[in-house]
């Protein structure tokens, strides 16, 4: 049998600072609770997906920019890969991606405003904007190629919808 080492909770008089979601500054004040077991103490949180998504609500909400960790756990909240939403975010390589992750290239300001509203869109359950954005990437139509037009039909805005291609 392997003896592993004890893992160090990170828990203080001011709650759990709960770096496993990848980000230095989130601690819990309650909703989790300390468990003894076999490989030390653990931590068991209640309601996991609902704390994710209160996070990334309130990333979104911040008036500064976001950090490079930030842009990552708002992207792996969204299921995405670095390529993906490179697509998304208008033609960024995985590469550009990495780097605004691990901070190496700065956050541009429209990046930083276009991966919050696609956050917020990928929360909303009444949003087909996801739903979209794999439906483009299975016709491999590239973001760059689209161009809409959108037309005022009795005064009703509308759009086309993508035709799968022949």
């Amino acid at each position: 049998m392997v003896s592993r080492p004890k893992r160090q909770l990170r828990q203080t008089e001011d709650g759990y600072h709960y770096t496993e979601c990848g980000l230095p500054n989130v601690w819990l004040m309650n909703g989790f609770e300390v468990k003894e077991t076999p490989y030390g103490s653990g931590v068991s949180i209640q309601d996991m997906a609902g704390l994710h998504s209160c996070i990334g609500r309130t990333l979104c909400e911040k008036s500064e920019t976001l950090t490079g960790s930030e842009f990552r756990f708002l992207r792996l909240e969204m299921d995405y890969s670095e390529g993906k939403l490179g697509r998304l975010l208008g033609g960024l390589t995985s590469q550009q991606v990495r780097n605004i992750e691990s901070g190496r290239t700065a956050i541009q300001e429209w990046c930083d405003g276009l991966v919050r509203h696609v956050y917020l869109e990928s929360i909303d359950p009444m949003s087909v904007y996801a739903e979209e954005v794999d439906r483009r990437d299975e016709l491999g139509v590239k973001w760059d190629d689209l161009c809409l037009l959108i037309e005022d039909q009795k005064n009703d805005w509308t759009a086309p919808v993508l035709a799968e291609p022949a």
